[in-house]
């Protein structure tokens, strides 16, 4: 097929590349162009110039309940490369450990009602509440329209959730996985996160974690799929209705349709959108050891400035570890200096036995523009745009999901099947 039959995707992300497998599965050919010289998007590795090593750009999780990104990762062969667990354990700020986990013999939503009930981070003055806000949660089958109107923040507040099951499971949980604070974000997007994510299926609840770069999860895309072509270091800088070409550094290449999966905020000239997308960021740190810093491999941090904690063995004995600040707007700001400084504290005051290990390397990550913010009222495009052959993917449209790697799987998938949609007619 000429280049003037593919379909030309914009951004080698988990959106274009989502987009690029589904339109493959139709016999439909494409052509990724991608500005950088790595697959992945926002979610993606670099090359550390003082390690030289491999390092993701925060780290990035998948649930059970991410259905399209597992299914994704399976076609790519990758899904295989996911370390998967069925608890959460948190540290509160006084060292105490507490676990949240699925009980394999209850089914939904009584799976996690042992580990409320019988564990430690809900006290017991709370657990009536707790449990009544769950149920209700649990039993609708339709989320109440006002939460788009109103904060999580609230909304928490509305149903009585101000004290430790707010500081200790919700804030800390909900916050982690849509990025901004409760206070900025409507409460339909915290409903849907305990709704789909905790209480809708007991194996959503499981917790994936990519044991290879992020880059790398992806990038066999090409290889696995004769109809998808990748060009990288190819920024699109506009998009033409005109025969539906997409220009690349001065020169026009045509072809059938367009997807972008570019981010609202660096869409390419001749697409535009309604509203006011806000970006947030991340910090990430990584740090790597001469010895296992960490017994544990994942941990969820209450009342510090790290919110979570992944550690990665290497088969020499040493071990990575991957700090994460989500809600970054304030640290962002911060010298990389006083980021570092403060990662070691929180980690050194959880795990005392880094004080013993030897420090060999770190990165400080800074992502100002990881996520966007889900805001009061916000009104997300939906796939098909008013320009004929013209189609949007990406995290930030309306797929019904949180910022975030299944969102943007699916976003992708969508935006294929609207394509495909209108190539079959009425």
């Amino acid at each position: 097929m000429s280049g003037s039959e593919s379909v030309a995707i914009i951004g080698g992300g988990i959106a274009g590349v989502a987009a690029a497998v589904r339109l493959a599965d139709a016999g439909v050919t494409s052509t990724i162009y991608e500005k950088s010289a790595r697959m992945g998007g926002r979610a993606s590795s670099f090359v550390d110039n003082k390690s030289g090593e491999e390092i993701d750009c925060g780290q990035h999780i998948l649930m059970g309940c991410c259905t399209e990104l597992i299914e994704l990762y399976r076609k790519l062969g990758t899904l295989e490369h996911v370390r998967w667990q069925k608890k959460i354990l948190f540290v509160d700020e006084w060292g105490n450990r507490h676990t949240i986990s699925a009980a394999d013999s209850l089914p939904a939503p009584l799976h996690l009602a042992p580990s409320l009930v019988g564990g430690s981070l809900v006290p017991p003055e709370e657990l009536y509440g707790t449990a009544r806000f769950v149920a209700g949660i649990a039993l609708s089958s339709i989320m109440p329209p006002r939460l788009k109107l109103i904060s999580a923040a609230r909304w928490m507040e509305e149903e009585g959730q101000r004290g430790k099951a707010l500081h200790r499971i919700w804030e800390p949980l909900i916050v982690s996985a849509i990025n901004a604070a409760l206070e900025r974000i409507a409460a339909s997007e915290a409903w849907f996160f305990i709704k789909e994510a905790l209480l809708e299926d007991a194996g959503n609840f499981a917790l994936g974690v990519p044991t290879l770069p992020l880059s790398a999860m992806i990038a066999p895309v090409s290889g696995r799929f004769s109809g998808i072509e990748v060009k990288f270091r190819s920024p699109v800088s506009a998009v033409s209705g005109d025969g539906w070409s997409v220009t690349v550094a001065g020169r026009k290449h045509d072809h059938a349709a367009v997807i972008s999966s570019c981010p609202p905020w660096s869409l390419p000239e001749g697409i535009e959108v309604p509203g006011e997308f806000i970006a947030e960021p991340i910090v990430g740190v990584r740090l790597k050891y001469d010895a296992p810093a960490m017994d544990v491999e994942n941990i969820c941090v209450i009342g510090k400035p790290t919110h979570w904690f992944y550690a990665r063995p290497h088969p020499d004995g040493s071990q990575s570890i991957t700090a994460v600040r989500a809600a970054a707007t304030a640290s962002i700001a911060h010298p990389p200096k006083r980021i570092f400084e403060e990662t070691i504290e929180d980690l050194e005051d959880i795990f005392p036995r880094a004080r013993e290990c030897g420090l060999l390397n770190h990165t400080v990550t800074k992502m100002p523009q990881a996520t966007f913010l889900p805001s009061i009222g916000l009104e997300r495009p939906k796939a098909v745009t008013d320009r004929e052959r013209i189609f949007l993917a990406g995290e930030w449209t309306d797929t019904g999901w949180p910022s975030t790697m299944e969102g943007a799987a699916r976003s992708g998938k969508n935006a294929a099947e609207a394509l495909l949609s209108l190539r079959r007619g009425p």
